[in-house]
């Protein structure tokens, strides 16, 4: 009996509620005390079209998926053909009893027969239902706890009166019953909670990164939505009342861009998110936020390009965009999280940098790490503060008058590269605010000393910031055969690939790149001057990080693992593609 080690998969068409169902399964396991990792694939059809749902689950914590399944889920026809050969020996699937399965079913594989609709149709209220009985029987066939599934039933449905709580309720009980009746004891693997374990969120990439912007006082969101951004809005507009935040869907990324700026410039930390797409429309107003000095909060959440490309996949192919988007040069921050702890302490952190550095800061995430969920302790939230930096009251502006005029000296020449920024509208602190390269009172000024020292002075903020900033450290040994080299949501595979290694007699360790601008340069030229062997992992064409640390360390990776498919990493694909120069011999 496999016990607590499972990998699982439902699928259907869109519209049968498959993302509801991998939600609500892995929750269940999340309340037992288990650790979850779940992850959606779904094409850009409003209906029909495959749609899958994996669910990891362990009694450690899980950080990606896999390719191979214990137990597939097949609410129709289609499921059943695609993953029959993703089932591991000794695994099995559910299916429909009006899906007859075809000829090739691989020897091994148990096969276990439900009527999923008429169960549905005889308990539920209705086919919608289906995905309730599908989920009901999975219980049952893994001997968990079916309380754990009525009890978040009873929660999902409370708002929508008794009579569907009861539906939902005796459809789960349906599907768990003909299970144990027909099935119990013909399958190895098995799911039991654990007693006392500690309470667990079960969340996504981009709730965490909200909890982050709201902890950090995040008060205005003005977003136009584009996936796999949109549940950015999603979530603050829910939360908008209990945490004060006032939230607009826009027209266009255009005017979300410029909606952020105007309500920074006067002292409301804001934030806009979008994808590559609608970041491009947002690229003009990046610059305005860069010639004003105004800290703004811009996240972007990558999908593969270009144009339209695969809006509802996943990947890291635009790095090289962030770092130079906008007309000529300016400061910026690009901060890239790796998990969802990262989502939440470097979003509430980028508040903190736009405001007291004044420049903009894009955090770059993905569609894997913003819509993947997993079951994770609660954030450490010990030490965070606000920090407003050179932010100026009345009071303040009082000790400092320049002169008589009321006018202060916003824009002035500072040794760190920031200036005093009166909050608008305090007295004694009136200045001016224009595109143009402008005066210390933001007056338009073109004479040549006053352009080169405004533009010394903005870029002076990166020297100021990279000494603030936590360099990169190795995850694992200092010394080991091989050196994984990435960013963003690869992470949770590489980290896993590393235990595999070591099952394999192969040392390797993690060079993690948070920050991509500015640039530890010295220190990662350090690390990776004592690795063995380098390689970078990257989920687009070029290898753009690659580029970006031979840019700015003359360094070149020993060998490049890139996919560019719009479907992530696993540790499995990984291990797969290394050269054979790769890994060392060690004499095994």
């Amino acid at each position: 009996m496999i016990t607590n080690k499972l990998s699982w998969l439902i699928g259907g068409e869109a519209g049968q509620g498959i993302e509801k169902a991998g939600h609500t399964f892995a929750l269940i396991l999340c309340r037992g005390g288990l650790y979850t990792f779940a992850n959606a694939e779904y094409p850009s059809l409003i209906r029909g079209g495959h749609n899958y749902n994996k669910v990891r689950v362990s009694e450690k914590p899980v950080s990606s998926h896999t390719i191979e399944v214990d137990l597939v889920c097949a609410l129709n026809k289609e499921t059943f053909d695609n993953h029959i050969d993703e089932i591991v020996s000794g695994g099995g699937i559910i299916f429909d009893n009006a899906d007859v399965p075809d000829a090739r079913t691989p020897k091994g594989i148990n096969l276990f027969p439900v009527p999923l609709a008429d169960l549905a149709k005889s308990h539920g209220g209705g086919i919608i239902a289906k995905n309730v009985v599908a989920i009901g029987a999975c219980v049952g066939l893994l001997d968990y706890d079916l309380n754990y599934l009525k009890e978040s039933l009873k929660q999902t449905f409370a708002k929508k009166g008794d009579e569907v709580v009861n539906n939902n309720i005796a459809a789960a009980q349906a599907g768990y019953d003909y299970v144990i009746g027909k099935y119990k004891g013909k399958f190895e693997y098995k799911l039991t909670a654990i007693s006392g374990a500690p309470k667990r969120m079960l969340i996504q990439g981009n709730d965490a990164l909200c909890i982050g912007a709201i902890k950090a006082g995040c008060k205005f969101v003005a977003e136009y939505p584009m996936t796999p951004s949109s549940s950015i809005l999603h979530f603050m507009a829910e939360h908008s009342r209990e945490y004060s935040v006032v939230v607009k869907h826009v027209e266009d990324e255009i005017s979300a861009i410029n909606h952020i700026i105007g309500a920074s410039e006067v002292g409301v930390r804001s934030m806009t998110a979008t994808s590559g797409g609608g970041f491009s429309l947002m690229v003009e107003a990046l610059g305005l936020a860069g010639m004003h000095e105004t800290g703004i909060v811009v996240v972007n959440v990558q999908r593969p390009g270009p144009s339209t490309g695969l809006p509802t996949r996943t990947g890291q192919c635009d790095l090289q965009f962030m770092l130079h988007s906008s007309q000529d040069e300016f400061p910026r921050m690009v901060v890239a999280p790796g998990d969802l702890n990262e989502c939440f302490k470097l979003t509430f952190d980028a508040f903190n940098i736009a405001e007291k550095y004044q420049m903009p800061v894009i955090i770059l995430s993905d569609k894997y790490l913003a819509e993947s969920e997993a079951g994770i302790d609660m954030f450490d939230t010990n030490g965070l503060k606000i920090d407003r930096g050179k932010l100026l009251l009345e009071k303040d502006l009082v000790k400092m008058a320049k002169n008589d005029s009321g006018r202060f000296p916003r824009y002035a020449d500072e040794a760190d590269g920031i200036s005093f920024l009166p909050r608008v509208g305090e007295k004694g602190g009136m200045f001016t605010y224009t595109s143009d390269e402008h005066d210390d009172y933001g007056f338009i000024f073109e004479e040549i000393k006053n352009r080169n020292q405004k533009m010394e002075k903005r870029m002076r903020k990166l020297q100021t910031l990279l000494a603030e900033l936590p360099a990169p450290k190795l995850i694992g040994p200092e010394k080991a055969d091989i050196t994984f080299v990435s960013w963003g949501s690869t992470k949770g595979a590489i980290l896993e690939l590393i235990e595999i290694l070591a099952e394999e007699k192969i040392s390797a360790n993690f060079l993690q790149i948070k920050y991509m601008c500015p640039f530890h340069s010295e220190e990662v030229a350090r690390i990776l001057s004592g690795a063995k062997k380098k390689v970078l992992i990257e989920e687009n064409f070029s290898g753009q990080l690659g580029a970006l640390i031979r840019e700015k360390t003359g360094i070149e990776m020993d060998q490049k693992i890139l996919d560019y498919s719009g479907r992530p990493f696993t540790a499995k694909q990984i291990r797969g593609r290394f050269s054979e120069r790769t890994v060392p011999d060690n004499g095994a």
